[in-house]
């Protein structure tokens, strides 16, 4: 449970200005709902099976009460629509988080109630494992509703977007320095991913405050073996280079720091000076970091790293093309994307 508050000092932070949560003779007849739902993902099984969705409210006097736990959101007569009905309640904050897949029975993510200082604090963790396909895409979105605001919306806006971050390897020959000689990739090793870590999310002021903690972290490998080596050089195409893209769709990661010397790419391929010979030439290998970065592995990102291979054993990274995963749609229907 102290993965919530990684950051002791948000405990301090969170403690800030609020009243005692109002009772239910208190509540006002506006009902909460959801039907301002969007997505940047792309699923349509968002529609068909539902989300999960926690809520909190607090008010000015140090105190937090959740009002909703793994409540399941589903789509019913072309709305979305909950079971268990919560209101709005005047001058206080609304903080939710929903998340795609709902499970009832084995919830991903974990509630947090704790007491310090006489103080109620509810916060939430979320353990992560990468699969070995590297294919889990969990969604999440977080809104804060502040009801002192006048006319806030009693519709919760919810844009959900991919938790992972996509990442892919990009191979091409370097024809700036050997353009003459044939180059065949055989197979590509990526290590020292981490591929287990504990999302934790805290309502905090007029966010809800996401990190990582990485203190159990496991590392993951990934390889990709071509059993006919592929050539990186087309000479009948008016642009020679072939571009390999390793990973087919991409990598879904966990968002994390790339520090340096941390997480390794091996390439073994063939370079061939004879091209009118039957083999493909000498088998090589060659390792390369990738370049040190402490954000750029962000949630709902995709990050293509472009090699560029090069005799004798030189392969250098070029500048990461970085992306948005997915277009925002809105409204009530969930596109494809």
């Amino acid at each position: 449970m102290k993965r919530i508050f990684i950051a002791a000092a948000l405990l301090g932070l969170f403690a800030c200005n609020r009243e005692d949560v109002v009772s239910e003779n208190d509540l006002t007849p506006t009902a909460i709902s959801f039907n301002n739902v969007a997505t940047r993902a792309g699923l349509t099984d968002l529609q068909t099976n539902g989300f999960g969705v926690w809520a909190t409210t607090s008010s000015t006097a140090n105190n937090s009460a959740a009002i909703l736990t793994n409540e399941k959101v589903y789509m019913d007569g072309g709305l979305w629509t909950y079971d268990n009905t919560r209101y709005w309640v005047e001058n206080c904050k609304f903080y939710f988080l929903a998340v795609w897949p709902y499970s009832e029975d084995n919830s991903p993510v974990t509630q947090h109630d704790i007491v310090q200082d006489g103080v109620n604090y509810t916060g939430y963790t979320m353990a992560v494992t990468t699969p070995a396909a590297a294919d889990y895409d969990p969604l999440v979105a977080t809104n804060v509703t502040d009801t002192t605001v006048e006319g806030y919306a009693t519709t919760v806006p919810l844009t959900f977007e991919h938790l992972m971050c996509k990442v892919n390897l990009k191979i091409e020959q370097d024809f700036d320095k050997t353009p003459d000689f044939d180059y065949y990739v055989s197979k590509v090793t990526v290590t020292g991913i981490k591929g287990s870590g504990t999302l934790f999310a805290m309502p905090y002021g007029d966010t809800v405050y996401r990190g990582w903690d990485f203190t159990d972290a496991t590392n993951i490998n990934f390889e990709k073996s071509y059993t006919t080596p592929v050539r990186l050089r087309d000479l009948d195409a008016e642009d020679k280079s072939i571009t390999l893209t390793v990973f087919g769709d991409g990598l879904l990661l966990i968002p994390q720091e790339i520090t340096a010397s941390a997480v390794r790419v091996t390439v073994e391929y063939y370079y061939d000076v004879n091209k009118d010979d039957s083999d493909y030439g000498d088998a090589k290998s060659v390792d390369v970091f990738i370049p040190a970065s402490a954000d750029l592995w962000q949630s709902n990102k995709s990050i293509a790293y472009k090699l560029a291979i090069a005799e004798s054993n030189e392969i250098k990274f070029l500048a990461p093309t970085i992306e948005s995963w997915g277009a925002p749609q809105t409204g009530g229907t969930i596109i494809i994307k």
